[in-house]
């Protein structure tokens, strides 16, 4: 696999939207202004490891991070995040891998969810660590 064809970060977003996200999503990188009441960016979290000499089978981490604005007052607003979250949360608890391309993503089971909200921002958070793996 040349390094140019390292792409979990689309494979990870087909998966999303074949799971039946319908939100906006972003791979690595959102705009500064503009951004729409909820969405979701992809972000590769740490570097890529192969485990073979010629970089046939890479793996690492991607994240999920699940951002919703706020509330008027300033509170978390937790059921848009949870209608978000049930699109697509059968594809990976009780063990469960999803697959796209030739990767396969999986929960991170000793980093999985992070929650908190940025008052400077005016988003919530809910982030989800995966681990990917070619094969």
């Amino acid at each position: 696999m040349k390094l140019s064809d390292i792409s979990p970060l689309s494979a990870l977003k087909t998966v999303l939207v074949s799971a039946g996200v319908d939100c906006v999503i972003y791979e690595g990188s959102k705009p500064t202004s503009g951004l729409p009441d909820s969405y979701i960016e992809l972000i590769q979290n740490g570097s890529l490891k192969s485990e073979t000499e010629n970089v046939s089978i890479v793996n690492g981490v991607a994240l999920i991070s699940i951002n919703v604005k706020l509330l008027s007052t300033m509170a978390v607003n937790t059921k848009k995040e949870t209608l978000i979250l049930k699109k697509f949360e059968d594809l990976f608890f009780n063990g469960k891998t999803a697959t796209s391309g030739s990767y396969r993503f999986s929960l991170d089971k000793d980093n999985m969810v992070y929650s908190g909200r940025g008052l400077s921002e005016g988003y919530s958070s809910k982030v989800i660590n995966l681990v990917f793996k070619t094969f």
